[in-house]
């Protein structure tokens, strides 16, 4: 096993691919995301197929999540973000908890059936359903000491109030391409 460990930054389809392929090369890695869960924005993909696999690729995050979360070599720090990065003989980054917003149910769900937990409950919460971790329980606060940084920080969608030709935000029947599939993914 070489002695190199990498850390890299988002867990987005970028991010879990990265730090796999690094794994497959015997190199440790330190998976940062600063939200309760990885997958980025594809985990909300869904499968278009009716019949047969048509090859989208929507299923292709759900195979590198459950790749990435079984390898002993990943090591995954949610709800973290980058504070501060030093470069000297190695690189020194200093962790933080990333503020998260709780909805007014108190949980957060995640899409996948391989997000451990697969709920997030805030500080109000009692009753809690099956794999559930306290908001408070997640995140690292510290130093790591790496030899690489890989950045994926992915991206933030389009926001289609910016131009108003189909009346999204206006009509209520109005989703976005990724909206849908959000909630056909939370529906299957």
């Amino acid at each position: 096993m070489s002695n190199n460990t990498v850390m890299v930054v988002g867990g987005g389809i970028a991010g879990l691919t990265a730090a796999w392929e690094l794994a497959g090369q015997n190199i440790k890695v330190e998976l940062v995301e600063k939200t309760c869960f990885l997958g980025g924005h594809s985990i909300g993909f869904t499968c278009k197929a009716t019949d047969e696999c048509r090859q989208c690729g929507a299923c292709s995050v759900e195979q590198m999540l459950s790749n990435v979360v079984n390898e002993p070599l990943i090591n995954v720090h949610l709800r973290t973000e980058i504070k501060n990065i030093n470069k000297g003989k190695k690189i020194s980054a200093t962790l933080g908890k990333t503020d998260i917003d709780i909805p007014n149910t108190g949980l957060l769900k995640g899409f996948s059936q391989y997000n451990s937990p697969m709920y997030v409950a805030g500080d109000k919460v009692s009753s809690m359903p099956y794999e559930t971790a306290k908001i408070d329980g997640l995140g690292t606060d510290g130093k790591l000491d790496v030899d690489a940084v890989v950045l994926a920080t992915g991206f933030s969608p389009f926001d289609p109030r910016i131009k108003g030709t189909f009346g999204y935000g206006e009509k209520k029947n109005v989703i976005t391409g990724l909206e849908l599939d959000n909630i056909l993914r939370e529906n299957s």
